[in-house]
């Protein structure tokens, strides 16, 4: 009987670890927010979190995704359009998507009614759908799910766009989460403005214009591949972590 217990716990294991911007990109957004937060945020967020960093918990939304309790949340990490369809006239889906799964955080946030449970709850996937607002193919095309469909060979083993650019490029990238959160902050504060439809727009248009095109189904790619996106996905991550510091500010001013 132990062998189908190993064979169930390997699949449950595969599916935790199939993480949005992976934990590295994740944490690294978390952890750029909390060093920019106001007073007032951070002792309000403390206090919700029990003095957990936010970088601690920023992964908890894809951590719970192989808890049936939580499918209904499934949904709620992307928002794909096709090329060109603006959110406001794109079909909804009707489980939800990133934009109304931010909006619902916010309100449970800033209503004085929530209870702290509640509050926490919410405050841990507000973090973490910041985070995947900025992985451009969570604003992808819908024809292929943000790039799931597209099969791509990545240093020999086989994966799709989606998962390359989730987490392989990251977990290839040197240093840990706190490597990928250093640079110029006078550079990436700036981006710290604008709402989420803007945010939308932008990662859409990087999946369109950058990411869709950089590759051809069943295309062979190496480390030069990563080298020429990383970039990119570095700036993205900063993006989204100043501008979660930006969200907190305002939800707890």
């Amino acid at each position: 009987m132990k062998y189908p217990f190993i064979i169930v716990l390997a699949l449950v294991s595969l599916h935790v670890h199939a993480f949005d911007w992976g934990k590295k990109g994740h944490s690294a957004v978390a952890y750029i927010a909390g060093e920019n937060l106001s007073l007032k945020a951070k002792k309000a967020i403390s206090q919700i979190l029990g003095g957990e960093p936010l970088a601690d918990v920023a992964n908890y939304a894809d951590e719970i995704k192989g808890d049936p309790r939580y499918r209904y949340l499934n949904p709620w990490h992307y928002v794909n359009m096709e090329p060109g369809e603006d959110y406001t006239v794109s079909e909804k889906n009707k489980g939800g998507d990133l934009v109304t799964a931010i909006a619902k955080c916010e309100a449970v946030l800033k209503d004085e009614a929530s209870s702290n449970e509640d509050k926490q709850f919410y405050l841990k996937l507000l973090i973490h759908f910041i985070g995947d607002l900025h992985q451009p193919l969570h604003c992808g095309r819908a024809g292929d799910k943000g790039g799931n469909t597209i099969q791509v060979q990545y240093k020999g083993r086989g994966t799709n766009l989606h998962s390359l650019w989730d987490t392989k490029m990251l977990e290839d990238m040197d240093g840990g989460y706190k490597d990928v959160a250093q640079g110029n902050r006078r550079r990436y504060k700036k981006y710290a403005r604008g709402n989420v439809l803007d945010w939308v727009r932008e990662s859409q248009d990087i999946a369109n214009t950058v990411v869709y095109p950089s590759v051809k189904k069943g295309q062979k790619l190496t480390d030069a591949y990563r080298e020429r996106y990383e970039k990119v996905v570095e700036q993205q991550v900063k993006k989204g972590g100043y501008r979660l510091a930006y969200i907190l500010n305002m939800i707890f001013a």
